[in-house]
């Protein structure tokens, strides 16, 4: 078998695996459903197969730390709400949205660190020709 077939098998099999993750969580879905596995446990399994299609961690944090912000209750405690599933928003959400935030500026972080020192090796390589 060829060396190119199989890395692009190995491409392609994580993608198709997180897409087929997607249409079974979108076929789960109900609108408006007040319940742990729709409010909690499909998003989280959606942003792990989004992570597996699009194949980049640092996109698929950045905007589960947006939409965790944007899903959390700011103004109630933690506690009995208007719904039973309360803590979900009010304690859930802001924590994914934490360690989201979290892991976004850790890679962005490691990211910048390599580019200087790859700017750095690239001046001291000029340097030494010089």
């Amino acid at each position: 078998m060829d060396s190119s077939a199989s890395s692009s098998n190995a491409w392609i099999a994580p993608r198709l695996v997180g897409a087929l993750l997607m249409l079974a969580c979108v076929l789960a879905f109900e609108p408006g459903a007040e319940t742990v596995l729709q409010r909690l446990i499909l998003p989280l399994v959606m942003a792990t197969a989004a992570a597996l299609v699009l194949r980049n961690l640092l996109a698929v944090l950045a905007t589960g730390a947006l939409l965790s912000a944007i899903q959390t209750d700011w103004q109630h405690a933690p506690g009995p709400g208007p719904t039973t599933l309360g803590w979900i928003d009010a304690t859930a959400y802001p924590i994914i949205g934490v360690l989201c935030a979290v892991a976004t500026t850790i890679i962005l972080l490691r990211r910048f660190q390599r580019h200087i020192q790859s700017t750095a090796a690239a001046r001291a390589a000029k340097r030494q020709k010089d």
